[in-house]
């Protein structure tokens, strides 16, 4: 339901400006975001990008491939609220300067990676989700599954605070064929097992603007795209 809204949210901010009928700056739009959701501002744009603060403050890096992809869902719901409880309780526990400045050396490499490679599969090995360790431990179920889907893939993490997992394939070939594979393991027997691909931010502002067309001016360069109706 939380995702649901956000992309509704998400969705009423695109097409604001062409049900005001008047250009509105992305930054307005991206405030006004905030105030509705961490998530809103990032979809505001799309494509790839480096979230800070709340995930409020987008910095966007060059357009990554649109490698094919398996997203697992496993039916479990993963409550957002104790899912961050729990890690700021660990966190509490104490986090040393060594493992603090091996996290930060860690998403430079993974970000550095990720501009030079544009390959978000050549940039996991540098990934890190901080949900995992305490999501698995109170849904070790979810921890099985990835141990499966890393037989398929190297290229493997859970969405957010979960219970979404997705795994990275250098080729549709191989995604399938590992489709196949999980479908006919007992482990995923009550997992929705659904290819899908990583989406760049030119074919996402592009989705965008094919679904606003009859609404849009003729100035397909402006983002967000500008109503016919501005005033």
């Amino acid at each position: 339901m939380r995702d649901l809204l956000a992309l509704l949210v998400m969705a009423a901010g695109l097409a604001l400006p062409v049900l005001a009928g008047r250009r509105i700056a992305v930054q307005r739009l991206t405030s006004l975001g905030a105030e509705l959701g961490s998530d809103v501002p990032f979809f505001l744009t799309g494509g790839t990008a480096v979230a800070r603060d709340r995930g409020t403050e987008i910095h966007e890096l060059p357009d990554i491939a649109e490698e094919p992809i398996l997203v697992i869902c496993s039916g479990l719901h993963v409550a957002t609220g104790p899912a961050y409880q729990a890690l700021d309780d660990r966190r509490a526990g104490g986090l040393t300067s060594t493992a603090l400045s091996r996290k930060i050396n860690g998403f430079q490499r993974f970000a550095r990676t990720l501009s030079e490679t544009c390959s978000a599969s050549a940039a996991s090995a540098f990934s890190a989700n901080d949900f995992e360790q305490v999501v698995f431990g109170q849904y070790p179920q979810l921890k099985t599954l990835v141990g499966k889907l890393r037989k398929t893939t190297g290229a493997v993490r859970m969405t957010g605070s979960g219970s979404a997992l997705f795994g990275i394939y250098g080729s549709v070939g191989e995604r399938d064929l590992a489709r196949k594979v999980l479908e006919g393991d007992r482990v995923f027997k009550e997992c929705r097992v659904m290819p899908a691909k990583l989406v760049s931010g030119r074919s996402y502002q592009r989705l965008w603007r094919k679904q606003l067309a009859e609404h849009l001016g003729p100035n397909d360069l402006i983002w967000p795209p500008p109503s016919r109706y501005e005033r």
